[in-house]
């Protein structure tokens, strides 16, 4: 959440012109890529973390 609240920080700071309004959206896009990657790696990580468990307790609940 903390990548995406920079927009609103930034909006306030946006001035008329075409110019800043274009870098503005460039910064915009780059940050919402950026919220992308951050939860798909968050989702990654935290499945490779589940099958992890998962194998370690099958391991334990088989018999030798």
């Amino acid at each position: 959440m903390s990548v995406f609240a920079l927009k609103e920080v930034l909006e306030p700071f946006l001035g008329g012109s075409v110019e800043d309004v274009r870098a503005y959206l460039q910064f915009s896009r780059l940050l919402d890529d950026l919220g992308l990657f951050t939860v798909e790696e968050y989702a990654r990580t935290r499945e490779e973390i589940i099958s992890a468990q998962s194998q370690q307790l099958l391991e334990l609940s088989t018999p030798w």
